[in-house]
């Protein structure tokens, strides 16, 4: 419990509206999906004033604070273990500049990652990283936690599209790291630092991004196989080929099950025993070869490896999964000749590593749900 004085203090900081400390309002920011432990104080502040401000009264009188975003995270990253102050950074939600021409973003630690997606798309650009939780995670947790995705197999992850930060020591001293430039090589890597840090050694007020070149072309394939062991070594062979696509997504017929109980998905859990879906994009005018390409060489793999193809893949199941596509009913192996889009047929997701030619000897000896190639 914080004595009156330093919540007076720190009502000063940010006003009364952002300074919480109804037994309702810890509850909700003491956990992230797991566990969790009360904070004394729970502050919102909207502005790097005022973070510095509250750091340089912590610092002071020797008050944890743990920085906070929207705490989508599984690591324990955001819980106050030792109470103190809880920084939730969700006022700070300013995407400040999208520049196609600088292809660079700066936004705030609040950002909503999907809402940085949409407003560079919306400019003719492009930013890869897509952690699974993009809809409601934010920037600032993204970079706190070296975020990933599924797309970092082609793209990388968070580390690999930042180009400068600024933030708040714990002594409450503001400092910036990298710039705008691509090129910005002196001194020390303190933006690669912070990356990944946790909220360990500042906390994150501004976020400089890089941005790419939206991708023209998208294709999807989806292959059953009659083991989880001939679909891992597919991937291992993908990938040896030199085609490195969008996303790689693995679920065995256990998770297939669970999938169809919750979402009903019909003759999908008759397909195979195990799933592999494969997601490839291109750039510039050769875009659509490309895919068509890669799509024929993935497929030539993938029928070394004896896939078992059965049964169709019903209309409506396909447009109730995939809201932004239309389908006609095909059979599934007339789906992989024809190359038929499968824009976002499932969206479950479980990290695993990316030694590929481990894959196919080591994913059979846990048999978990279902796992993410990344």
């Amino acid at each position: 419990m914080l004595a009156k004085p330093i919540l007076s203090e720190l009502q000063g900081i940010v006003g009364r509206d952002r300074c919480l400390t109804a037994p309702e309002d810890l509850l909700v920011y003491s956990h992230d999906t797991y566990s969790g432990k009360k904070p004394d104080v729970v502050l919102l502040p909207a502005a790097t004033e005022e973070v510095s401000k509250i750091l340089r009264l912590a610092n002071r009188e020797g008050i944890p604070v743990t920085p906070r975003a929207s705490a989508t995270g599984l690591t324990g990253m955001c819980v106050p273990e030792h109470g103190g102050i809880v920084m939730a950074m969700s006022k700070m939600n300013r995407i400040l500049e999208v520049n196609p021409e600088d292809r660079l973003a700066v936004v705030e630690p609040g950002v909503i990652t999907n809402d940085l997606q949409m407003a560079a798309e919306a400019a003719g650009v492009f930013y890869p990283p897509d952690p699974s939780s993009l809809a409601i995670c934010q920037i600032g947790g993204n970079v706190a936690t070296n975020a990933g995705g599924p797309r970092c197999v082609k793209y990388g992850v968070t580390r690999d599209y930042l180009l400068g930060l600024e933030a708040v020591l714990p002594s409450g001293e503001m400092i910036k790291s990298g710039g705008r430039p691509i090129k910005n090589v002196t001194g020390y890597d303190i933006t690669r630092l912070l990356c990944g840090s946790e909220g360990t050694l500042a906390v994150i007020t501004k976020i400089i991004v890089k941005l790419i070149a939206k991708p023209e072309a998208r294709r999807t394939l989806l292959v059953a196989f009659r083991s989880i062991e001939d679909a891992s070594t597919t991937v291992s062979r993908i990938m040896a080929a030199g085609i490195i696509p969008r996303a790689l997504e693995l679920m065995d017929q256990h998770y297939i099950q669970l999938c169809d109980k919750m979402y009903h998905l019909g003759h999908i859990v008759d397909i195979g025993n195990d799933i592999l879906m494969r997601q490839h994009d291109s750039f510039g005018l050769a875009r659509r070869a490309g895919c068509i390409e890669n799509r024929g060489c993935v497929r030539h793999l993938s029928l070394r490896h004896g896939p078992s193809i059965h049964g169709a893949l019903s209309n409506h199941i396909l447009k109730r999964h995939s809201p932004r596509t239309r389908f006609d009913i095909v059979h599934a192996d007339q789906m992989l000749q024809a190359g038929e889009v499968v824009d976002s047929l499932l969206e479950f997701r479980q990290e695993a590593s990316g030694d590929y030619q481990r894959l196919a000897a080591g994913i059979a000896k846990y048999e978990a749900p279902g796992w993410y190639l990344e």
